[in-house]
């Protein structure tokens, strides 16, 4: 069962409209869809500064930046059977930085780290999304 995601739970950062990643000004930040500039997969974006960052000083927020088809293999912390749950989990864990969606089997994982540093954990799979967790 695939769980609907409201807008406030998926944050896109700047809101800057796109059509190609050199239209995206902040560095690490590149054009999904010919749309709109996001964090690229692993940075967390800093609302305060309009960074995006490879970590969160101040603590991760309630926000998060989707990857469609990919996961970061063996860092997961908890199995949940919805993307809700995995969503009201992870902000309640200041360690949860990723949460990644099995779209097929219905099931979700948090996650203890990003896709920075651990490139060759880095899985590509057409049923995947991956959600990295914005900095508060």
């Amino acid at each position: 069962m695939t769980t609907a995601i409201s807008a406030s739970e998926v944050m896109y950062p700047n809101f800057s409209a796109c059509s190609s990643d050199s239209d995206c000004l902040t560095s690490n930040s590149d054009c999904r869809n010919g749309l709109v500039c996001e964090c690229v997969a692993g940075y967390s974006y800093h609302e305060t500064t309009g960074a995006c960052v490879t970590s969160c000083p101040g603590g991760y927020g309630s926000t998060f930046t989707l990857t469609n088809g990919f996961y970061l293999f063996g860092f997961n912390t908890a199995v949940f059977n919805d993307l809700d749950t995995c969503f009201e989990e992870c902000r309640l864990d200041p360690g949860c930085v990723s949460i990644e969606y099995d779209t097929l089997m219905g099931e979700c994982n948090l996650g203890l780290s990003s896709k920075i540093g651990n490139e060759d954990n880095w899985m590509y799979d057409s049923f995947y999304e991956y959600y990295q967790r914005n900095c508060a």
